[in-house]
């Protein structure tokens, strides 16, 4: 009776340690799970919040608002070529943010695609954006570029990524091209990390230099 109750006992505690084990597993794969990236557009990793599908690994699709935190950190320029989807829904956008700090790249520099108007940019000291002046705005392929000065200085061009002066770009931070391109403050650095803000929207096509493509 002895051994038959030892047996019992031995049984219920190499039960319990499978299932602890079990259990401790789950827990493993699921902080794995949420600390890996989980959204691909192209050849970039994200880190997707919000209503978004990632799935066909080739574009990100907002329905809502959804943060794209880029897994990889950038250097003194940040230069992307992306394809933009914008909804036409008031607030719907697609904000390209660069040299931020943390992960959802707080006091970042930023550029603003909506369907309506003109873009917009701002950053740490400006974090409501500006009218730019430029209505290079909309669906469409653009070069968008952050470099690391005193104050960011953000350029961008609706089209493909080829190398140019600023100058020649549709529009820059630092009104270098004179005429209609407005000076729009955008703050000092605060870090290297980046993201894509969505709303409503879809990005694709997005290709992250590594070069700068604009020169001064």
């Amino acid at each position: 009776m002895r051994k038959f109750i030892g047996i019992l006992a031995l049984a219920g505690l190499f039960t319990q340690c499978t299932q602890e084990g079990e259990d401790n597993t789950a827990l493993a794969l699921a902080v794995l799970a949420v600390a890996a990236p989980n959204c691909t557009v192209g050849s970039t990793s994200f880190y997707a919040d919000g209503q978004v599908d990632c799935s066909s690994g080739t574009q990100a699709v907002a329905t809502g608002t959804a943060f794209l935190a880029a897994a990889q950190t950038h250097g003194d320029v940040l230069s992307v070529q992306i394809t933009a989807d914008v909804g036409s829904g008031t607030g719907d956008k697609v904000e390209v943010l660069g040299h931020g700090s943390g992960r959802s790249a707080t006091s970042a520099a930023f550029l603003r695609l909506t369907n309506t108007g003109n873009t917009f940019s701002g950053g740490s000291e400006n974090s409501s954006g500006s009218d730019t002046g430029i209505s290079q705005n909309g669906d469409g392929t653009y070069c968008v570029e952050f470099h690391k000065e005193a104050e960011v200085h953000a350029i961008y061009n609706k089209a493909a990524c080829t190398d140019m002066s600023t100058s020649a770009a549709h529009w820059d931070s630092e009104a270098t091209g004179g005429g209609s391109k407005n000076s729009v403050t955008t703050g000092a650095p605060s870090g290297s990390n980046w993201g894509i803000t969505l709303v409503n929207s879809t990005v694709s096509g997005l290709t992250v230099n590594s070069e700068e493509k604009f020169s001064d």
